[in-house]
């Protein structure tokens, strides 16, 4: 019900209120009310059933729809009716009434003491009335009286009355008042008797029949209306009129009420359309109006009595319900007339039980007390059918089935019918059955239930396992065991484990068969098809072999035999096969091949067997060979000349096994190929099921004792479990069987199942071939795993901890021993045998040996065992043997790396014996290692942190790093390189150091695990580095002085300044790059040339551009190269550097690679011998095109992570070069083509690129054993050249290996030319194995062979050639050319191959043919200090815009990417101006001045000049109301312009400085993002006043630089007391109060000479220049003068160091001093070094020097 009540909309449901948004709420308005409400429809939006609707056009109140909940049934009260307010029914005229008639309704009088009217048609004394009078029924009918109503008729007139008025009274029909009862009247005329019949029923039994006289009409003719109870003091309800009816229809219209079928006469009014004033009859009869019931309906909600047998039940629960679910059902009390019975409290009941077996269920009744039984129960257990039983009073009112079905199957009820499996043997069918259940233990027979079924058996072997349903949910598993041993059997349903469905399941090896003479076991003839037991051969063979154990041998004892017991003996010829055992072990085997032939053959056992003991006999024939064996060896054999297969005989032969014999048989085979001696052996102990294809018949004899027969197994006949469980019908049937428990698979020597094997078994996690990546020093985790096997290649789960040992050999791989020939190496040199460990088994999944924890329940078959090599303490190569019961794994050991356990400690790594000290600005790199517990290097990366801190000092000087990458070093260090380095190969980490001043520094490193290590370590005095420039030339306008620079991007800017001519400057040049610093030393090598080659050179160098390395090409590709000439092609020269010392003093990495030749990077080569670290180090050095200096300039140094340079550059060296480092694929040898012998096949797989054993690089040549081989590369010829191979010579004593550059190849025909002269030197023991030999012809040298490295070269220079060995000449003679590069193994004179010169093999690397070109170089000249990278030069800039005009001694400041210049002098003529620099877009522009031009004194300094009084400056006046212009500071030059910050505003506070001759003292600020002067007033302090301690005075040719955000430091200059060593703090204040108006502008200046004190060498000067350094909050102030004779003449050279923080200067160590005054300064990006440029040192220069400051 909604109410709506104004703007409040209300929804219940029943009669509670609920809330309209809830889920009941929503779907009731939705589907329900609103379709109602908008379309007047309902049931398009929902299923279900509608009755009785109401609209009203009011609110109701909540007890209103209560009562429309409540109330099912209506009736009039008459005695709530008015005063003269009657009931009326129109009827309609034509109404069927008058003159017969039924008439009833239910009525319920509050009393019965007066007289009251039921129904009256009275009109004016006309019609009749039914009334009650006391409890009787009163009928009155009226004929032609004028009395209105017989109860007003005055006494008077009784008599008239009573003639007029017929009535009658009946007391049978008694009516008692406080009850309902059913009245009913049938009305009839009876015109011939001239009467009316009355019958009158009461609750619809027939209580009185009585006759009225006259026929007069009780609804007269035209009469339309009828009364109803007018003056009734009661209720009625159901009134109902129609024709006569029997008495039947009345009895029934007391029990049921109208349901809606009427005939055409009936008019019926229900009464139940609610409390309205107007209420319709009903039906398909009489149509009638009834109105006057306003006030007088009430409810009448009655209930009806229940009538059990027509009660209803619905609800799917009583037909059935799935087990573990609520079945529900609801049963409804309904009355005789089938209405449902309003209230509750009927007696019922409900029993529940299963028809086929003893169960109950036991229903929950729920009353409603609506009418309404809701019954509710839950299996739990029992599914099947139940009989239901309805009771009502306990009595039976009807019945029904009801199945409680399965659930979904589970593994909780799933089971294995019988539960777990008893022992069993292999070699026998095994089936289980397994019944599927649901979690109640329903049994269950689901569609797919199969495919969640899995049965696994897992053991020796993996069982293959067939499921196949047999119905009503049983599901038959089958199997086979291979194997005996121990199984594990899991049966899972949907992956959980079923009920007995997880066991260990014990296998055994079953038995033999007892024999007599008499009692063979007999195998009947094949079915058809089936099998072939006559072994028909017609092409791979047959093999017969079996056991026996002979207890007596007193006659022939056929171990197997092809025929029945009387087909035996002379004359019996079976025309089949057999193997016999005659007295005295006499072995034979005969197999026939038709035609009457049999082959056989025969051995005298007697010597090798005896009896009772257990013996394999087999014989093999293959068609033309029969082999007789015994256990497995050859006893005898005959072969035939031709060859036939066995026989196949039609005839009936049985297979008889052990006739004549007495004692045991077992593992009868019987195959259809023929098998090896080896095989034999090998499978002797092994069941063949793994083989079964090639069986023609087996008996192992492994049934159960009790059993009389044995079953056979073949190829037509398989171990098929399924097929043998589902059918009677046997193949290969022995019989009869005694069986014997003695089973010849499990006697001691048994070599089969059960017994590790050391064939079968195989390791995990190492390579039988190349080994493991390694195995981690005293490990406690497995090194390695065996996956065990037994011999028959089953897996072993014994668990014997002795069953597998490992045996671990610490060796050396000796290729290099420097001995004569004699012994080939490499060799295996054993440096210590290890102590054999034993493996350690897993535990299974069944409890086979030790604790009984050592069950599992996963999958483990305890078949791995774990290798712990926890012995082997120290890294290095070793050698494993893995054995199994005794035998090796492999042929030979098996190679392995034991590396370093986890990280315990660092230890510093020294490339020479003595400690290196690191030089102040220079990168220096700390080598250390990370070593194990035991001390082992690791040579993987370990993660530490780390950092460095000076020590001692009183500022802090700190930055940190680490492994992860999380490292805070110097900008410099970081740029493209990890700040640490890790050099797997040898486990060295390079920490890079870059010390930024002299002193003692503590470098600490940390990792959780291991041992915190410190180091101190002494930073020795930096030297002024000169910034070095393409070929050292320094543009000659970059000489001034009086200049100014900054830093931007890495690259130095320098403005004006005055050149060393005086003349004033304005242009920009810019120092690209000296930011970035590759090499921080340079080393000058003088060079000697041949005639002729420096006028060659000059010619080139007059051309545009001069050739560098191939790397500076490749940087400069934009630049136009020169062809190169062929007089300058041979340009290289061997430059000799003593790299020892050079590392020994920090000046070179320890890899030799942070080397530079020429700054043109010119491609060099680093010949590996001496190599790296060496007093004689050799590079060979390809010199730029057009290069003729007198000086080669070597950079190196200050790059400590540079293992790898990109100017090595070999193969730009050399004419040809092959390092074998860029191709390891084998087909094709980089730039060598192999070449087989001229007599020989490709033979490619013995040339290999490979990392073996490399002299250079990683990776080498090598030339493997075998027929001969050649690498061929051929070139151009040339006649200068030398070339060089490294040749590994093996010290075999047979062999060929050579090198050449003219050796012949194949002719055509491929037979080699003419042996003839050729130039060789080598090994060519077909001439000398002791000594090298040279050819071709072919002569040994005096110098002996020894194993190991050598350098062969053959050389030819100015018509004469040389050939030496390890620089050792072997041989001269006359020019050589070269036109091919000729490597030979194994081959012998016209590039034959030998095969005894086949026996060695040999490595080559680092092939390269040089030529010549006569330069030399000398030793180095000096060594010295530089700074350089590829990108430094000198660039004079294009500017854009007007350039400001030229100047000197102003100032730049560097501000949001621009440089700003201000003041300078030129001429005389000082300047006030200001511009920027823009140095993206390379541009000039003035800065305009932001001015107030309302202000006077501003307009009229724009119309004159104004003069500053005083000869110094003056004096300022007071700030406000100034006669001067005092908002534009005056034109100067020589004064100081510093960047501070206020407030987060930027400014440029100026100083001092020169305005002609006037000296100046004031201070201003510039704000840059207004772009205003501000005046600072300076504050002395009275004592009582705001202010600093001291007047910065009158001064100029000062510095000053700012550390903080608002301080300015001032150290000397020229002030009214001459040259100055003033040194004063200056702290400045503004407040900036918006739109360009500031407030407060004031400096405040204190004296640091008499607070902190100076040095006394820090002496007065002018000129000089100084930087801050704000993150440290220090300055460093150089260079300047004081024009003093005493004073060096160029200048101050020591730079100076204040700390802001200590209050303290410090002259900065250093191994040389550069003075100079009147420079520029400025700071590289990280603030690590300053920049010193130009200035007066002995007249102006123009070089640019770095220093270090930290």
């Amino acid at each position: 019900c909604m109410v709506q009540a104004g703007e409040v909309a209300s929804l219940y449901i029943n009669f509670d209120q609920v809330n309209m948004t809830s889920v009941q709420g929503s779907v009731a308005v939705a589907q329900v009310l609103q379709p109602l409400l908008e379309n007047g429809v309902v049931g398009e939006s929902f299923s279900g059933m509608v009755d009785t609707v109401w609209f009203y056009t009011r609110a109701l109140k909540p007890c209103e729809i209560a009562a429309r909940y409540f109330t099912s049934t209506y009736a009039v009260d008459a005695s709530k009716a008015p005063d003269g307010h009657v009931v009326k029914v129109d009827l309609p005229e034509d109404h069927p009434y008058a003159d017969a008639f039924t008439v009833s309704a239910w009525v319920y009088p509050h009393s019965t003491d007066n007289f009251q009217t039921m129904l009256t048609t009275d009109i004016n004394g006309k019609g009749g009335d039914i009334s009650l009078y006391k409890t009787g029924v009163t009928v009155g009918l009226w004929e032609h009286s004028d009395c209105v109503c017989p109860n007003t008729c005055p006494s008077t007139t009784n008599e008239a009355k009573h003639s007029a008025y017929k009535q009658f009274t009946s007391w049978r029909s008694r009516v008692p008042s406080e009850s309902w009862s059913h009245v009913a009247l049938t009305f009839a005329k009876e015109v011939s008797a001239g009467t009316s019949a009355l019958y009158l029923y009461i609750d619809g039994i027939l209580h009185d029949v009585q006759s009225l006289e006259g026929t007069a009409e009780f609804i007269p003719a035209g009469a339309t209306t009828l009364f109803l109870f007018p003056d009734f003091d009661g209720m009625f309800y159901d009134f109902k009129m129609s024709g006569p009816v029997e008495s039947y229809v009345v009895k029934n219209d007391t029990q049921c009420a109208e349901t809606g079928e009427f005939s055409e006469d009936e008019l019926y009014l229900g009464l139940n359309e609610g409390a309205g004033d107007v209420a319709l009859t009903t039906g398909a009869g009489i149509q009638a109006i009834v109105s006057g019931l306003t006030g007088m309906v009430v409810n009448h909600s009655y209930y009806d009595k229940t009538f059990p047998q027509v009660c209803t039940v619905y609800g799917s629960g009583h037909l059935g319900v799935m087990v573990g679910d609520i079945g529900l059902f609801t049963l409804t009390s309904r009355s005789a007339c089938g209405r449902q019975v309003l209230v509750g409290g009927d007696p019922w009941e409900v029993t529940m039980i299963r028809i086929d077996e003893p169960a109950v269920l036991v229903p929950i009744m729920a009353d409603t007390n609506d009418g309404n039984y809701h019954f509710y129960y839950k299996p739990m257990a029992e599914c099947g059918v139940y009989t239901t039983n309805l009771l009502f009073g306990g009595e039976l009112v009807t019945t029904f089935d009801t199945t409680v079905r399965a659930a979904a199957t589970s593994h909780e009820g799933t089971y294995v019918v019988g539960g777990v499996l008893d022992a069993t043997t292999f070699g026998t069918p095994q089936s289980m059955m397994i019944q599927t259940a649901d979690k109640y233990l329903c049994k269950s027979d689901h569609a797919g239930d199969i495919e969640k079924l899995v049965v696994s058996i897992t053991g020796p072997h993996e069982v293959d396992v067939a499921v196949t349903p047999m119905g009503n949910g049983v599901f038959m598993a089958a199997w086979f065991f291979h194997a005996f041993g121990q199984y594990r059997v899991n049966v899972t349903f949907e992956g959980g484990v079923v009920t007995d469905g997880s066991f260990c399941l014990d296998v055994a090896a079953g038995n033999a068969a007892s024999v007599t003479p008499t009692t063979p076991v007999v195998v009947e003839e094949d079915f058809a098809g089936v099998s072939d037991l006559d072994m028909h051969m017609p092409t791979n063979g047959v093999t017969l072999e079996g056991w026996a154990w002979l207890t007596t041998l007193n006659q022939d004892a056929y171990l197997i035999f092809k025929g029945a017991a009387n087909q035996t003996g002379a004359g019996m010829e079976a025309k089949g096969y057999e193997i016999k055992i005659a007295p005295g072990f006499q072995l034979s085997a005969s197999l026939y091949v038709g035609l009457g032939e049999t082959r056989n053959v025969t051995a005298d056992l007697a010597t090798l067997v005896s009896l009772n003991f257990w013996n394999h006999y087999a014989v093999a024939y293959d068609g033309t060979h029969l082999a007789l064996y015994l256990n497995g060896a050859l006893v005898h054999e005959k072969t035939y000349l031709d060859a036939k297969p066995v026989k196949h005989n039609m005839y009936y032969h049985p297979l008889t096994l052990g006739l004549g014999m007495n004692g045991r048989i077992d593992e009868i085979k019987l195959w259809r190929t023929y098998r090896s001696r080896e095989d034999i052996m090998e499978r002797m102990y092994c069941p063949p099921f793994e083989r079964e294809a090639e069986l023609s018949g087996y008996f192992g004899f492994n049934e159960d004792a009790s059993a009389t027969e044995t079953r056979g197994y073949s190829a037509a006949c398989p171990a098929d479990a399924t097929a043998r469980a589902l059918s009677n019908n046997e193949c290969l049937t022995g019989s009869p069987v005694t069986f014997s428990d003695l089973s010849v698979l499990t006697i001691n020597q048994a070599q089969g199942i059960g017994r590790p094997s050391a064939r079968h078994s195989v390791t995990v996690g190492m390579n039988a071939t190349h080994g493991p990546e390694g195995v981690q020093a005293m490990d406690n985790q497995p090194s390695f795993l065996i996956q065990a096997k037994d011999m028959c290649g089953y897996c072993y789960t014994a668990g014997d901890p002795t069953a597998y040992t490992v045996g671990l050999t610490k060796v050396n791989y000796q290729y290099l021993s420097g001995n004569a020939p004699g012994t080939e190496y490499p060799v295996t040199e054993v440096v210590s045998a290890l102590a054999p460990l034993e493996a350690r088994p897993t535990a299974g999944f069944c409890p086979q040996w030790g604790a009984a924890d050592a069950q599992t329940t996963g999958d483990e078959k305890g078949d791995v065992y774990q290798v712990y090599l926890n012995n082997a303490d120290t890294t290095g190569t070793y050698e494993v043997g893995v054995f199994a019961d005794g035998a090796s794994f492999f042929p030979v050991p098996t190679p392995m790396t034991i590396f370093a356990g986890e990280p315990n400690t660092f230890e510093p790594f020294f490339v020479s014996q003595n400690t290196r000290r690191p030089t102040a600005g220079v990168p220096f790199p700390y080598y250390l290692t990370v070593r194990d517990s035991l001390g082992n290097v690791l040579k993987r990366r370990s993660d530490f942190e780390g950092k460095v801190s000076i020590v001692g000092k009183d500022y802090q000087m700190v930055y940190a790093f680490s492994t992860s990458g999380e490292s805070t070093p110097p900008t410099s260090m970081a740029a493209n390189e990890p700040l640490i380095q890790f050099d797997e190969e040898n486990g060295i980490y390079t920490i890079p150091m870059l010390l930024g001043i002299t002193g003692t520094y503590l470098l600490e490193l940390t990792n959780p695990n291991m041992v915190t290590f410190t180091a101190s370590v002494d930073c020795d005095p930096p030297a002024w580095k000169v910034v070095h420039t393409p070929s050292n030339e320094l543009p000659q306008e970059v000489r001034r002085f009086e200049h100014t620079a900054v830093n931007h991007g890495g690259d130095m800017y320098i403005f004006g300044g005055a050149s060393f001519d005086k003349t004033y400057l304005n242009d920009v040049w810019m120092l690209k790059d000296v930011d970035a610093t590759t090499y921080h030393y340079v080393s000058h090598v003088p060079l000697e040339y041949p005639d002729g080659y420096k006028e060659a050179a000059a010619a080139i160098s007059d051309m545009p551009h001069r050739e560098g390395g191939s790397v500076y090409r490749t940087q400069r590709e934009e630049e136009t190269m020169m062809t190169p000439r062929d007089t300058m092609k041979r340009r290289t020269v061997a430059v000799t550097l003593d790299t020892a010392t050079l590392i020994q003093a920090g000046l070179m990495n320890r890899h030799c690679m942070d080397i530079a030749f020429t700054d043109k990077l010119a491609d060099f080569y680093m010949d590996p011998s001496p190599g790296c670290n060496h007093e004689a180090t050799v590079y060979r050095v390809s010199l730029p095109e057009g290069f003729a200096d007198d000086d080669l300039m070597v950079f190196h140094g200050g790059n400590p992570w540079m293992r790898e340079n990109v100017a090595s550059q070999p193969k730009e060296v050399f004419m040809f070069f092959e390092g074998f480092e860029s191709d390891p694929r084998m087909t094709s040898v980089s730039e060598l083509e192999a070449v087989p012998a001229c007599d020989g096949a490709p033979v490619t797989a013995n040339l290999a690129v490979t990392s073996e054993l490399p002299f250079a690089g990683e990776r080498s040549l090598k030339m493997n054993k075998g027929e001969g081989i050649t690498a061929i590369k051929k070139l151009e010829p040339v006649d200068n050249y030398t070339l060089t191979a490294w040749f590994w010579d093996s010290g075999s004593t047979a062999g060929v290996h050579f090198l050449s550059s003219d050796y012949p190849t194949c002719d055509n025909l491929s037979n080699g030319t003419l042996l003839g002269a050729a130039t060789a030197v080598g090994m060519y023991t077909l001439a000398n194995a002791d000594n090298y030999c040279v050819g071709q012809p072919w002569d040994v040298t005096d110098l002996p062979r020894e194993n190991g490295w050598h350098k062969l070269q053959i050389a030819s220079n100015s018509g004469a050639a040389t050939i030496a060995v390890d620089g050792v000449t072997v041989k001269e003679g006359p020019a050589l050319p070269l036109d091919k590069i000729f490597l030979s193994a194994g081959n012998s004179v016209r590039a034959r191959g030998q095969a005894a010169l086949a026996a060695s093999s040999a490595f080559w690397d680092d092939i390269s043919v040089e030529l010549m070109s006569g330069i030399t170089a000398g030793a180095v000249a000096k060594t010295e200090a530089a700074a350089w990278s590829i990108g430094t030069r000198w660039e004079k800039l294009e500017t854009e815009g007007a350039a400001p005009p030229p100047r000197y001694s102003h100032t730049t400041v560097y501000h949001d990417g621009k440089a700003w210049l201000y003041g300078g002098e030129r001429s005389g003529y000082s300047f006030t101006d200001m511009w920027t620099f823009d140095f993206e877009e390379t541009s000039w522009a003035p800065v305009d001045i932001t001015l107030d031009i309302t202000n006077p004194a501003i307009a009229l300094a724009l119309t004159k000049t104004v003069e500053f009084p005083g000869e110094n400056g003056g004096d300022y006046a007071a700030l406000a109301g100034a006669s001067t212009l005092d908002t534009l500071p005056k034109a100067r030059f020589d004064h100081t312009a510093v960047m501070v910050s206020v407030d987060d505003d930027h400014y440029m506070v100026v100083y001092g400085g020169r305005s002609g001759h006037v000296i100046l003292k004031d201070w201003w600020a510039f704000h840059f993002e207004t772009k205003t002067w501000i005046p600072l007033k300076s504050r002395v302090s009275n004592g009582t006043s705001d202010g600093g301690n001291a007047d910065a005075g009158v001064r100029f040719g000062h510095a000053a630089a700012s550390t903080m955000d608002n301080m300015v430091y001032v150290f000397g200059g020229w002030s009214s007391a001459g040259f100055s060593r003033d040194f004063l703090r200056c702290e400045v204040h503004i407040t900036n109060e918006g739109n360009g108006i500031f407030s407060g502008a004031v400096v405040d200046c204190y004296d640091l000479v008499e607070e902190c004190g100076l040095p006394n060498e820090l002496s007065p000067r002018y000129s000089h220049t100084m930087r801050a350094k704000p993150q440290d909050n220090v300055l460093f102030m150089y260079g300047g003068s004081d024009l003093d004779s005493a004073a060096p003449a160029e200048g101050f050279g020591k730079v100076w160091r204040f700390s802001g923080v200590e209050c303290t200067w410090e002259a900065m160590e250093a191994t040389d001093e550069i003075g100079r005054f009147e420079q520029a300064m400025t700071v590289t990006t990280a603030a690590e070094n300053v920049i010193v440029h130009g200035g007066q040192q002995d007249g102006t220069t123009g070089t640019t020097y770095l220093f270090p400051i930290g």
